[in-house]
């Protein structure tokens, strides 16, 4: 019961399965985890729209920064949330937009009920794909999560953004304006 958007965050992108690729400080899979710890609801979190510098307070520097390839006026960061967790979050405009975190013992029904708890602002959530994808009442928020043990939230502003800035770039990474000459009737063509 975990969902993904049309975003970085779907399956197969690179962070799908860090904990396990970093290894050697979380528990092995299937090891038993007493006090909860590990459970998403115990890991503070940094809102929607905050400055970067809240994240790098709560978590420490991160542990990669880069500029997205594919929506440049992004910068995605990877932290070490904590033992257990990794948050990939995505700064656009000077502020967070995006959070996926990344569990190494997800329990897909009370990380739901978290994030929804975290990040509703006392609003309710409407099921667009049951188990999958929400959209806050207010349709500010959207929450995804997928078979991997990733679960997210972004801003609509954000996810409307990279979906356009994805239709301008064809697979080649070509810019293609806005308006080109046949669309607006040039008759030069």
């Amino acid at each position: 019961m975990w969902c993904a958007p049309e975003s970085a965050h779907e399956p197969g992108h690179p962070h799908q399965s860090i904990l396990t690729q970093r290894g050697g400080t979380e528990p092995a899979v299937g090891a038993r985890v007493f006090g909860g710890r590990h459970r998403l609801e115990k890991l503070s979190m940094v809102g929607l729209r905050a400055p970067i510098s809240e994240a790098i307070a709560l978590y420490g520097e991160p542990l990669e920064s880069k500029a997205r390839d594919d929506f440049p006026d992004a910068t995605e960061y990877l932290f070490r949330a904590s033992q257990y967790h990794e948050a990939v979050i995505y700064e656009w405009k000077g502020r967070i937009h995006s959070i996926t975190y990344w569990s190494s013992h997800p329990d897909p029904v009370r990380d739901l009920r978290c994030m929804f708890e975290r990040f509703g602002e006392g609003r309710q959530w409407q099921a667009l794909t049951e188990g999958y994808l929400y959209m806050r009442d207010d349709a500010r928020v959207r929450l995804w999560c997928s078979a991997a043990p990733g679960i997210g939230v972004a801003t609509d502003q954000y996810l409307d953004a990279e979906r356009e800035e994805k239709k301008r770039r064809p697979s080649d990474g070509r810019i293609v304006p806005p308006c080109s000459a046949l669309e607006i009737g040039d008759p030069s063509l």
